[in-house]
């Protein structure tokens, strides 16, 4: 769900940057002071304070916070690029903090301010003036543990050698079973990453499905699936002898067995992305990759 927001002024700012300090230095001294003049209350994860400790130190109105505490922020700003950002959503999962981008990377597709507007822009949203997008999640049950994904999910053969071999059902009914590198399960804002990458279709932020993609099928005869929000998905790993590696968002979650299964669900609005007024999803893609591809 998207919704335009001329709220109250913002008063409370949770700030996640770019894993290479120097990459965000000097974007980070505008922001600071931006936020002083404002006098604006900084919420500061600890991971932060150990890349800008010099930065954030003399910094006003500075708070050490946890992830629990995050969702005491009325946004939270990043500096840097896509993974910044979506790191930054696994980051406020489930608290309902929107999240803006200063697009400090190659893309920034996900980022709605550049770096050459920062004065400008941030000050827009600092005023609440954006449109609020609810993400859909995915979630599951992997060896006991449950993991949420805000971009996708991966089942594939990891480091072993030879392909794997998968199936899926939706519902209860088989689709397809093959061999391939791996199926890829992506959320709306998923859809423009990996799974735009393999040949699979582009959805609205705000739709509510998910799709299925293959990587590198063995098969002629398979075609990327989209399903509703409200499907539930199993996946099989058909192989006799090899697990198949599960990655959420790109990071190794665990193995599913051989013969094992996975069943996969949604999770409505686990993360909320910010944008300004006539920044929209489409004017985005349109921008970093049609008039500008990336290369």
């Amino acid at each position: 769900m998207s919704r335009e927001i001329q709220g109250e002024p913002i008063r409370t700012v949770a700030v996640i940057t770019h894993q290479v300090p120097a990459v965000v230095h000097d974007t980070l001294v505008q922001v600071l002071g931006l936020l002083q003049e404002r006098g604006i209350e900084l919420l500061v994860p600890s991971a932060e304070l150990k890349k800008h400790g010099d930065l954030l130190a003399g910094a006003e109105h500075c708070c050490r916070t946890e992830r629990e505490e995050l969702g005491e922020a009325d946004l939270c700003l990043v500096l840097g690029g896509d993974g910044t950002v979506l790191r930054a959503l696994r980051y406020t999962r489930g608290l309902g903090v929107p999240v803006a981008g200063v697009n400090l990377g190659r893309v920034g597709f996900f980022a709605t301010v550049p770096r050459n507007r920062v004065a400008e822009d941030l000050g827009r949203l600092l005023e609440g003036e954006y449109v609020s997008h609810e993400l859909l999640g995915l979630s599951s049950r992997l060896n006991g543990l449950e993991i949420q994904a805000v971009n996708d999910i991966l089942i594939g053969h990891g480091q072993e050698t030879g392909v794997a071999r998968l199936a899926y059902e939706i519902n209860g009914v088989p689709i397809f079973d093959i061999a391939c590198d791996g199926l890829l399960v992506s959320t709306p804002a998923g859809s423009t990453a990996y799974n735009l990458a393999v040949g699979g279709p582009i959805l609205g932020v705000a739709m509510q499905a998910y799709i299925l993609s293959f990587v590198a099928p063995h098969s002629l005869a398979t075609r990327s699936v989209v399903a509703d929000a409200n499907d539930v998905l199993v996946v099989h790993n058909r192989s006799e002898h090899l697990d198949a590696q599960v990655v959420m968002d790109g990071a190794h979650m665990g193995s599913l067995e051989p013969l094992d299964r996975l069943q996969v669900t949604t999770t409505p609005a686990l993360a909320t992305l910010a944008l300004l007024p006539g920044s929209s999803f489409y004017s985005q893609f349109r921008e970093r990759f049609i008039e500008t591809p990336p290369g």
